[in-house]
């Protein structure tokens, strides 16, 4: 039986080699001490909660992009050939899957299914699912309907003119994405991410229903917001510790980011179904810092790796330690954050975008830490995190997301 341990205490090898995990041998490299003492304890205990709740007879799928670093996480301390990584993104998945809802749904149920921004536009809406805007702007002009027009409006009946048209669109990304889940997919699978909303896997369930394919999706998350065949580490709901990651999750995301871009597409390359990716949105320096981050986190993993049986991490602990650094940042760590790229629907933004009085709000809703975005501006010690929670819900209120 494993023994829990506070992350400060010192623990020891079965030779008794002493290793303090909250020290680095790279005293200089704040990056790599972050990614050894505060993110490698979170990611060896999320790995290891994978590791225990992963269903008998599954194929266990790591979800590009963050799973990219989670399964060589995972396959650290649980060395095997069974793990494989599938390529998806929202946008893949949402552009491939719309042609074949568009059969069992109307457009309009359509949008409120994909879960899409509430201040998504029009534009922005046929973007994502993969249709040519100019080729549809005279008809949607016919309906009163313009490029920055909300894209929960009523589009019945632009839709059922273009009907024939927009199926015949999509069907290219359609073909392709049902032969890339037909060959990648299990009967059972389980699909291991970051998390948040899980609406990614929602879409592919639903979609599995409609083409009654046999196959079984379930997830398992670092934190999810429902419970509906999935599990989160840190949450399973939208309770007050989802409400808290919620502040700094682009900080979590960031961590874990690959070197390459996201995935808008498949193609068919002597009859073998490969993902299409973007090209990386994140600078040298982005990279390099992410880099170092990842070989802590690494670095830990390993030398706990012999330790397995042994030390358990107290989850409330964990949390406790993340949410002090995720909702009350120091104003030194703010400023070794503060001009990493950050990429979110498909604009490049700062993961703590700058202080500019005249786009004040803008830059609050962009920014991916918003403790941090704050504490930036007043840099006095305030209560950050209740004021973020409080603008989501009045925004949340009033229908406008604070995501």
């Amino acid at each position: 039986m494993r023994e829990q341990y506070n992350l400060n205490q010192i623990h020891s090898t079965p030779k008794e080699i002493k290793f303090k995990m909250s020290t680095s041998k790279l005293e200089n490299n704040r990056y790599y001490d972050l990614g050894l003492s505060l993110f490698g304890p979170l990611l060896y205990e999320f790995c290891n909660w994978i590791n225990d709740n992963i269903e008998k007879n599954s194929q266990l799928f790591f979800v590009s992009r963050e799973g990219e670093f989670l399964k060589k996480c995972y396959d650290t301390l649980f060395p095997n050939d069974k793990t494989k990584m599938i390529y998806l993104s929202r946008k893949s998945v949402v552009s491939g899957a719309t042609s074949g809802f568009l059969n069992e749904y109307s457009l309009n149920d359509l949008v409120n299914m994909m879960s899409f921004k509430r201040n998504e536009t029009i534009k922005e809406l046929f973007e994502r699912i993969g249709l040519n805007f100019n080729k549809y702007e005279t008809s949607l002009m016919e309906f009163n309907i313009n490029f920055d027009s909300p894209a929960n409006i009523d589009l019945n009946e632009f839709y059922e003119k273009n009907k024939k048209s927009i199926i015949n669109d999509l069907k290219k990304y359609n073909e392709l994405f049902d032969k890339y889940l037909d060959v990648t997919l299990s009967k059972s699978n389980t699909l291991v991410d970051i998390g948040w909303k899980g609406s990614m896997q929602n879409i592919l369930e639903k979609y599995l229903s409609i083409k009654k394919s046999n196959k079984k999706i379930t997830g398992l998350y670092l934190g999810v917001m429902d419970d509906k065949n999935k599990k989160g580490y840190l949450f399973s709901d939208n309770n007050s510790i989802c409400q808290n990651v919620l502040n700094y999750s682009g900080l979590l995301e960031l961590i874990m980011m690959p070197d390459y871009g996201s995935v808008i597409g498949y193609k068919n390359e002597n009859e073998v179904i490969k993902p299409i990716f973007n090209n990386t949105e994140f600078s040298r320096h982005s990279l390099e810092i992410i880099g170092n981050i990842q070989k802590g986190i690494i670095d830990f993993i390993t030398k706990m790796k012999s330790l397995y049986n042994r030390v358990k991490f107290d989850r409330n602990e964990i949390i406790k330690t993340l949410n002090k650094f995720g909702t009350n940042p120091k104003l030194k760590d703010i400023k070794y954050f503060e001009n990493l790229d950050f990429y979110d629907n498909g604009k490049k933004y700062h993961l703590i975008e700058p202080i500019e009085i005249t786009k004040l709000k803008e830059n609050f809703i962009n920014t991916k830490w918003k403790t941090a975005f704050l504490k930036k501006i007043f840099k006095i010690r305030l209560p950050y995190n209740k004021i973020v929670i409080f603008l989501r819900k009045l925004n949340d209120k009033h229908e406008k997301g604070i995501k």
